[in-house]
């Protein structure tokens, strides 16, 4: 299981919450690694249980995020809508105290879910600071490219230049 789950769980389990969904666009990036989804919009949810991991989104993504290793896909659509697919899912999953991210909650989700579970308000963007080794050696050699372009370009660059006198 990875680290991120590993963490996460760990977490619901110390603030006794079953379940979480997860609505932040940058978390549900974070947790399943699919990036293709808007910052602005509410195009997909992640329900995490202590067992499985499940991406709940419409069927424009069906094709992009079914390959998703280690994740169940569900889709919600006009003939099983979103409330239903989530009610019929913390059913399957015995999840009865779902926690919530209380910073990415709109009211009328907070209306849907609390009908369904008791809701645990929580704050799971600390757990995204914690860095894998595998992660930390991504961010090193991110900086390591930056340093390299910031070094070959640096010497060409003048004092009152634009970016368009620079490409030319």
């Amino acid at each position: 299981m990875n680290t991120r789950l590993q963490l996460l769980r760990s977490f619901l389990k110390t603030k006794r919450a079953s379940g979480i969904l997860i609505t932040s666009p940058i978390s549900v990036q974070f947790y399943t690694g699919f990036s293709g989804f808007s910052h602005e919009e509410r195009e997909g949810f992640v329900l995490v249980t202590p067992d499985t991991i499940s991406l709940l989104t419409s069927k424009l993504y069906e094709g992009a995020v079914r390959s998703l290793p280690g994740i169940s896909t569900l889709i919600y659509s006009s003939e099983m809508p979103f409330h239903t697919l989530l009610r019929d899912t913390l059913h399957e999953s015995n999840v009865t105290s779902l926690g919530v991210e209380t910073n990415n909650l709109t009211l009328s989700e907070y209306a849907m879910v609390k009908k369904l579970a008791k809701i645990i308000p929580l704050q799971i963007r600390h757990l995204r600071m914690k860095k894998t080794p595998d992660e930390v050696k991504k961010i090193q050699r991110a900086c390591d490219v930056a340093d390299l372009a910031l070094r070959k370009t640096k010497p060409r660059i003048k004092v009152g230049m634009t970016e368009r006198d620079r490409r030319a």
